[in-house]
């Protein structure tokens, strides 16, 4: 084998395996971080299907709040046998998601809640929030889903 080929054949293989490492530390572009968002705000969003549903909606990819600013995970069961979570703000929280809510009345209506880069609860704003409760309270998850969803939360403060 002359001396040609060998160096060749060693930059064709370096090459072929610089391209096809992939890089760990870059992030996907399409994930969403746990937390509030503005949906459907006419902005290019990220496109997510809501949860339980076929509806592809537009999520604007920058938070309002994320795991950051939780403070308290609970779950609760209404009278009518409804399950529910709240998910309890600290104070940033409080004033960011009051500020949204302001711009959500005065515009698009609907905020998006993602867990886990799914979309799964798209409730309407009908008034300023004013207190540091939130809550997904959809009225069709079990209350075995809500708490694998809880953990999935607080895995991600965990991490903080």
């Amino acid at each position: 084998m002359n001396c040609k080929n060998l160096i060749f054949g060693l930059l064709i293989g370096i090459i072929f395996s610089c391209s096809s490492q992939r890089n760990l530390n870059t992030t996907n572009p399409e994930y969403l971080k746990t937390g509030w968002y503005f949906v459907n705000d006419g902005g290019s969003g990220i496109i997510k299907k809501l949860d339980n549903s076929n509806k592809k909606i537009s999520v604007n990819p920058k938070p309002i709040v994320t795991v950051e600013n939780i403070e308290k995970l609970s779950i609760y069961e209404t009278e009518s046998g409804e399950f529910g979570m709240y998910i309890v703000l600290d104070e940033l929280g409080l004033e960011k998601m009051n500020s949204a809510s302001k711009k959500a009345l005065n515009g698009n209506s609907y905020l998006g809640l993602i867990i886990d880069n799914k979309l799964i609860y798209m409730p309407k704003v009908v008034g300023e929030i004013e207190d540091k409760y939130t809550a997904l309270n959809r009225g069709n998850i079990s209350e075995r889903r809500l708490k694998k969803l809880k953990e999935k939360i607080e895995t991600e403060i965990n991490k903080l």
